[in-house]
């Protein structure tokens, strides 16, 4: 009788035994899928193999034409309270650089050339951040510096960039298409400018000549959901984007700022960070350009 009795139960822990053990392989396949879902999180939010900037400092000395503009405009003119280049159409929408660590270069430079472009020849013409990361820039998906990619452009192209239509950008999975210069224009650079190492100069000249390229630190973006940021990190300058407004009415004045990290990043995109303090590092390694008038 009792081992009859030891017999019957025998069929419900084969049951709880195989119950255990779906459960733990259920455990096991959870975590890894949310082992995956972090890892592409931070692929979108953050370049894989980020770029180092901090070498550029040395060499970045001010454009003396640019900054003798910069103060006659200021001194004849003086600045606004604030400007939007977003509100004014001279802006196009937020894209995601993916696992690419330069597409942050690429958009940021595109982004500049756009609204450069758009203040000067009043024409929003979206531009192929892939032909920046496949051709001007020696690193690729690696990172590299916004004025050399311009530079590469005067070189290589008499400074002309392709549009986005003509060369969509592929490079979200990390790897670079083969270059190719072989599509159409969509506008002109005619030169690289450095910025000084002055918040003043970048309100300056995001005023008189349009959206400017920026270099930040950006290790405290990651989990940024809006508000002005004004406790940012800067040790480092390992990211690029763009600054294309500034609010000094707004308690604290603030920059606004594209990213490259999606639509779902921040506030639609976009980051506003206190003016005033060089949070971030923004005036380290601040960069714009001219472009051809039509």
């Amino acid at each position: 009788m009792q081992n009859d009795e030891h017999t019957a139960h025998l069929p419900s822990q084969r049951v709880i035994f195989k119950t255990m053990r779906f459960a733990f392989y259920a455990v096991v396949v959870l975590l890894l899928v949310g082992a995956a879902a972090t890892a592409n999180a931070s692929s979108r939010t953050k370049p894989s193999r980020p770029f180092q900037l901090a070498a550029a400092r040395a060499s970045h000395k001010a454009d003396p034409e640019h900054m003798a503009a910069l103060a006659a405009y200021h001194q004849t003119h003086g600045l606004p309270s604030s400007i939007n280049w977003v509100a004014m159409g001279g802006v196009t929408p937020v894209s995601d650089q993916g696992s690419c660590g330069g597409g942050c270069v690429a958009y940021a430079v595109t982004a500049n050339v756009e609204g450069v472009n758009f203040a000067t020849n009043h024409k929003l013409v979206p531009l192929s951040a892939e032909e920046v990361v496949a051709c001007a820039m020696t690193d690729g998906c690696c990172g590299g510096f916004p004025s050399d990619a311009i530079q590469w452009f005067l070189t290589h192209t008499n400074g002309k960039i392709c549009t986005a239509a003509s060369m969509p950008y592929n490079s979200s999975d990390g790897i670079p298409g083969p270059c190719s210069t072989n599509c159409t224009t969509g506008a002109q650079v005619t030169k690289s400018i450095n910025l000084p190492k002055s918040e003043l100069a970048i309100a300056t000249s995001l005023v008189m000549n349009g959206p400017v390229t920026v270099a930040v630190d950006a290790s405290t973006w990651e989990f940024y959901t809006g508000g002005v940021l004004a406790n940012c990190t800067y040790s480092q300058v390992d990211h690029t984007a763009v600054a294309v407004g500034y609010d000094d009415t707004h308690k604290p004045p603030y920059w606004l700022i594209k990213n490259s990290w999606g639509a779902a990043w921040g506030e639609n995109g976009y980051i506003r960070i206190a003016k005033g303090s060089n949070q971030c590092g923004i005036k380290e390694l601040a960069t714009t350009v001219q472009v051809k008038r039509h």
